[in-house]
């Protein structure tokens, strides 16, 4: 069955920010990051530097979560929607969703839509940014502030410009990028329940799914973004608070534990159905191997070879070497749509930002050296 057009399977998860939506199509990319900078970085030092707070300089984490995280998670959520947005129309283009399927999943990717500019899905993301905020100033007394943040004893300038305004425009990016990347989720989730016609004999070992693990590249600016903002954090916690860099061990696991899991770990839902096709198969195609054997076996081992037959350069056992090979890819395919290669790009993403951190108490040479013991 041929679709003549793509638009009724197209999606663009990331591309547009709610609440922004007016901001976001009048301006230009440059534009978008610069008004960013200006709203959320700018202010914070010259309110600082008014009250004679130099140490707002050396607050590493404002200037790489408002400086490079923010604007970062800005444009890959506007690269990683580009790049997507045709994604779900490799279910039809490779024939791998049945033809009786494409209305549904045409249905689920308007409800996708849908869910996407919900009213609803504004609100609650706005809500979750200033509780965020609330409970911040709730526990500002007990919390290890950095001194610009503080006047007296209570909040400078800064710290309410910083609080009211820079952070929850960063929390509300973030929480924009995970609400869409649920959503990216729940749809995946959907066409693994549809009748797919994996074809277990495909050349990238996944059944004709392999392109769902290439797609994972494209999550790659938005974890090390993410992770600059952390990473900036635990700077400031290892200069100035005396954590040692060990301690930490367990936040990045967790950190990139996270990340895998909630990028590829999606992917998963397909296993029933690619565990089923090995299966099917491995049976099928045995089956069919069986039979070209025994017939293979009847013309050659049972029957006299006329002596004059080139029995190197016949057919049949060109045929019989193409089924071998067949036979070994179908063996060889993976029950998950992705492999450790898929993965390493967005694990190296999500630790790379805290090679500083480690560098703070782990000389550079030793570092290094360490690196290239394990690329190599």
């Amino acid at each position: 069955m041929h679709i003549d057009s793509t638009s009724g399977y197209q999606i663009d998860l990331f591309g547009n920010i709610p609440v922004l939506d007016a901001w976001w199509r009048r301006s230009k990319t440059k534009s978008r990051v610069l008004s960013l900078v200006l709203i959320t970085w700018v202010p914070l030092i010259v309110l600082s530097l008014l009250a004679s707070q130099n140490s707002v300089l050396t607050d590493y984490a404002i200037h790489m979560r408002f400086l490079i995280a923010l604007p970062l998670l800005l444009l890959s959520s506007m690269k990683s929607g580009q790049n997507l947005r045709e994604s779900f129309y490799q279910f039809i283009e490779a024939e791998i969703l049945d033809p009786k399927d494409y209305n549904a999943l045409k249905y689920q990717i308007n409800e996708t839509k849908r869910l996407r500019d919900s009213n609803w899905a504004k609100i609650v993301i706005f809500v979750l940014v200033y509780l965020v905020a609330a409970v911040y100033l709730l526990q500002f007394n007990d919390l290890e502030n950095p001194v610009w943040r503080k006047e007296n004893g209570n909040i400078s300038l800064a710290g309410w410009w910083f609080t009211l305004i820079s952070q929850p425009l960063y929390f509300y990016f973030l929480f924009y990028f995970l609400y869409r990347v649920g959503l990216w989720c729940r749809l995946l989730k959907k066409v693994s329940k549809m009748e797919l016609h994996l074809r277990p004999s495909n050349g990238d070992d996944c059944g004709g799914l392999g392109f769902l693990g290439h797609l994972l590249v494209f999550f790659i600016v938005p974890c090390f973004a993410i992770s600059v903002s952390v990473a900036g954090s635990m700077l400031n916690l290892v200069l100035y608070e005396g954590i040692d860099v060990t301690d930490m061990k367990m936040i990045l696991g967790i950190l990139c534990g996270a990340f895998l899991l909630l990028l590829a770990g999606p992917l998963l839902f397909f296993f029933p159905a690619m565990k089923e096709a090995k299966h099917r198969g491995i049976v099928e195609y045995g089956t069919l191997m069986g039979r070209q054997l025994q017939a293979f076996e009847k013309k050659w081992l049972v029957a006299e070879i006329d002596s004059k037959d080139n029995i190197l350069q016949d057919e049949d056992f060109q045929s019989v070497d193409s089924s071998n090979s067949v036979i070994e890819r179908v063996h060889h395919m993976r029950l998950v749509p992705f492999t450790l290669k898929d993965l390493l790009p967005l694990i190296v993403a999500i630790l790379l930002p805290f090679l500083p951190v480690v560098a703070m108490k782990v000389p550079w040479k030793v570092l290094l050296g360490q690196l290239t013991k394990i690329i190599i």
